[in-house]
């Protein structure tokens, strides 16, 4: 399971992405996303606010050719903000997988 940077146009109003979004099926986050994401929060300073959020978050697969990628869904337009946290590591096909967690300018989940 990855959470992937999909776009890096750190300027670009996520509206498009939100309205996608809502119109696709929305799902509870899965026990491993949640453990991921937890894991990558430790270190920063947003990991208590963001992370009791977790439980109750809705995401959609993004469709980004199986990486597993997902998009945190909110009704209102969203601005990307900054990067949380980002990691690599190796998968046991010796890909090398990049994972990027993002929040938009309300310090709210967004991929």
């Amino acid at each position: 399971m990855t959470i992937t940077l999909i776009s890096s146009q750190m300027e670009r109003s996520m509206s498009d992405a939100s309205r996608f979004a809502n119109s696709a099926p929305s799902r509870p986050l899965r026990e491993e996303e949640i453990e991921l994401i937890s894991s990558l929060l430790l270190e920063t300073s947003y990991s208590g606010k963001l992370k009791d959020n977790l439980q109750s978050s809705r995401v959609i697969d993004m469709k980004d050719g199986g990486m597993g990628s997902i998009h945190f869904v909110r009704t209102e337009p969203r601005t990307l903000g900054k990067v949380l946290q980002e990691a690599q590591y190796t998968d046991a096909d010796g890909i090398c997988v990049s994972i990027a967690l993002n929040a938009d300018t309300a310090a709210t989940y967004l991929k």
